[in-house]
């Protein structure tokens, strides 16, 4: 919930950046933006009021140096935090000390390293927890002093102690089930993982993944099992060799409970297996055990999952994964559910992605979906609240399965990308189960079979036994869902040139033209891109009349004077709801394709009869153009600046919540921010205007 309000006298120049302790401007630079993190971190994930912040805070303290002389130094703590109610000078009055570097400076550099942090905190009487960063390592120290020691001892831990938290409450195991991710701290976290696996167990990329995959398997069916935790470590358990194995030893047995489960024994073979060792094992839960993975928002995940997914999946021919944005406003703008009732099963809308790769488009389906069931489940609370109170509602959650169950559905080639895409599914509360490897373009040819013979066969056996071309065609067949979204593989250099695929579709024929009309002759083209394919699938796989599409799709089908053939065939199927032109960075730095979404209606076939007939009704169609999506090329972010080329700054009014009294509480909040120049919310929100203009046929 934000309102975004123009500070007309907040301007930022060139390389600033607004800090989220002091609201003042700020050099940005990549040091700064760790800063930043860590800063918005306290905040958001471990309790603290923004009150009790302070940045830059100089200390000073006496130091014997090696010739055994006592001097007086000065420090910084890059960010202290204060209790509550304190005055915020006072060095004695700090609790938990933040020393953030470069991203080039390495934990154990003597100067500005993990030695610094222990100096630090040598000094200060009341702190005993503090945490060292450079944006990608992370490491948490605590100060053991007394018990006859003359100097501290510093420990390392897993994780830092949140607001009213101290060391014992990290070997809590129900403690560890209430952080939620913010930011791309879940992002750098799964990252650092992968990369941890990598570097210390000698795996390739793509094995450190699958080890990495079955560990989200296992928190995730940790966090939505009943019963104790499992997939957790206690404070400084990751320390010894004996603690390694104590957690090697409970994620393992939890990984065999995963593979047995009925919910999950489809995805693995017996000979699925963490095989990591004791201590990149024990590394790798404590970096994954700090975030309640179910609950965190779908772009935080979404994000995260992509980051160590896109390194191993992403160097297929012909595929990039779809930019956030793009899927989100391709979501809302099909608004599924719309204003249906959706506690009635009746209601539910049936979804597929043929070409799901990652399943992200599944997800934010499904995201959409629980928001708006939350919010008729819950239409008094806040809507931050919603969500929660769903989560935590076993028969609502169960709907919610339920839902996901039936009525989402992802096809990919790849087997891979299938596997992917459940995981993905699972971390966003299910619907995995309906994620099969087949081609779609070939589907349903591969089965000669008629349908009631299928029915037949399969009727002895549970559906997880069931191939998955024949799951396709019994559960999710052609002209049976409420909606497609898909941005499938395209471009010359991967052709469908099989006749047995080519001579399914109208459009792999080759047509003749006679004045604006056009007709389909017997012959066959002997290639065809593969986009031009799935446009006709996907129209095929909705339910005539009000089935409908949104995809993505290269400009030259929408504007290339030699698939006008193909224009003629959409507007013969379909009603055109909207067409949008992208930006040629909307998909950089992945790839540089000039892109458009394209939104259709399915036509019955009494409309596409009578406009044989001659009864034709014009109808608008909304149409836009994005210039900015929020990145450059690069994939650096792009912020609104004004006519002289500065960063503006808005005053930001949101609610936020926080831990109050041990349950989350709404909080509003006032900040000064930059914002993303990106044109798609807008688009998003002048479509939702065009649809309540009247002007739509309904």
């Amino acid at each position: 919930m934000t309102d975004d309000t123009l500070n007309d006298d907040e301007i930022l120049a060139e390389n600033q950046v607004y800090d989220f302790v002091t609201n003042q401007p700020v050099k940005d630079n990549p040091a700064e933006q760790v800063l930043q993190a860590v800063a918005r971190s306290l905040v958001q994930e471990y309790g603290f009021d923004h009150t009790q912040l302070a940045r830059d805070q100089t200390i000073t303290y006496s130091l014997i140096d090696g010739y055994g002389r006592n001097r007086r130094v000065r420090r910084k703590v890059s960010l202290a935090v204060f209790p509550e109610r304190v005055i915020r000078d006072v060095q004695d009055h700090i609790i938990r000390a933040c020393v953030t570097q470069a991203p080039n400076v390495k934990a154990n550099d003597d100067r500005r390293g993990v030695p610094l942090l222990e100096e630090i905190l040598g000094a200060l009487p009341s702190c005993n927890y503090g945490l060292w960063t450079n944006g990608t390592d992370l490491v948490f120290r605590q100060k053991l002093t007394g018990d006859g020691r003359i100097q501290p001892d510093y420990v390392d831990l897993y994780d830092l102690p949140g607001a009213g938290e101290d060391a014992k409450s990290l070997d809590d195991p129900t403690r560890q089930a209430g952080r939620i991710a913010t930011g791309d701290n879940l992002q750098r976290a799964f990252a650092r993982v992968h990369d941890y696996i990598f570097g210390n167990q000698g795996l390739r990329k793509d094995s450190a993944y699958w080890q990495v995959l079955n560990l989200f398997f296992c928190k995730v069916y940790d966090e939505q099992t009943p019963g104790s935790r499992r997939f957790w470590v206690r404070g400084t358990e990751r320390n010894s060799p004996e603690g390694q194995a104590a957690i090697a030893r409970r994620i393992r047995s939890l990984f065999e409970e995963v593979k047995r489960s009925p919910e999950y024994e489809s995805i693995f073979t017996e000979r699925d297996s963490i095989v990591l060792e004791d201590r990149v094992l024990a590394y790798a839960v404590g970096e994954l055990t700090r975030y309640n993975l179910s609950e965190t928002d779908v772009d935080v995940k979404g994000a995260a999952y992509e980051e160590i997914t896109s390194s191993v999946l992403k160097a297929q021919s012909g595929q990039f994964f779809t930019p956030t944005n793009v899927i989100r406003l391709m979501v809302e703008m099909m608004d599924p559910g719309g204003d249906a009732d959706l506690t009635a099963p009746g209601n539910w809308p049936r979804i597929l992605d043929p070409a799901c790769g990652s399943g992200r488009f599944l997800t934010y389906a499904l995201d959409h979906v629980r928001r708006k069931l939350a919010a008729q489940l819950y239409p008094h609370e806040d809507p931050l609240l919603q969500d929660k109170l769903l989560l935590a509602n076993e028969c609502q959650r169960e709907l919610l399965r339920q839902f996901a169950s039936e009525c989402l559905f992802g096809i990919d080639f790849d087997p891979d990308l299938k596997r992917a895409s459940r995981m993905n599914m699972i971390l966003n509360n299910d619907g995995h189960g309906n994620i099969l490897s087949l081609n779609s373009l070939e589907f349903p040819a591969m089965l000669p079979q008629p349908i009631g013979e299928l029915r037949r066969q399969c009727a002895s056996k549970p559906r997880a036994e069931w191939p998955d071309a024949v799951r396709a065609r019994l559960d999710a067949d052609l002209g049976t869902m409420d909606l497609v979204f898909t941005n499938p593989p395209f471009g010359a250099g991967i052709p469908v040139d099989d006749p047995a695929i080519l001579k399914q579709y109208d459009l792999a024929h080759r047509w003749t033209s006679e004045g604006y009309r056009w007709a389909k002759t017997d012959a066959l083209q002997a290639r065809l891109a593969p986009e031009v394919l799935f446009v006709e699938r996907c129209v095929q796989w909705v339910k005539p009349g009000t089935g409908r599409v949104a995809i993505v799709l290269p400009d030259g089908i929408l504007s290339n004077p030699d698939a006008e053939y193909i224009r003629a065939w959409i507007l013969t199927h379909c009603q055109v709801l909207a067409s949008i032109d992208l930006p040629v960075e909307a998909f950089l730095p992945q790839v540089g394709v000039q892109a458009s979404l394209l939104f259709l209606r399915r036509k019955s076939q009494q409309e596409m009869d009578a406009e044989v007939m001659g009864h034709v009704t014009d109808y608008p169609v909304f149409m836009a153009i994005a210039e900015t999506v929020g990145h450059d090329r690069r994939g650096n972010p792009l912020y609104v600046r004004d006519a002289d080329g500065a960063d503006m700054i808005f005053t930001i009014e949101e609610k936020v919540l926080r831990r109050r009294g041990g349950r989350p509480v709404p909080v509003p909040i006032t900040r000064q921010d930059r914002r993303l120049d990106d044109d798609l919310p807008r688009i998003g929100q002048a479509y939702a205007e065009f649809l309540c203009s009247g002007m739509v046929p309904q």
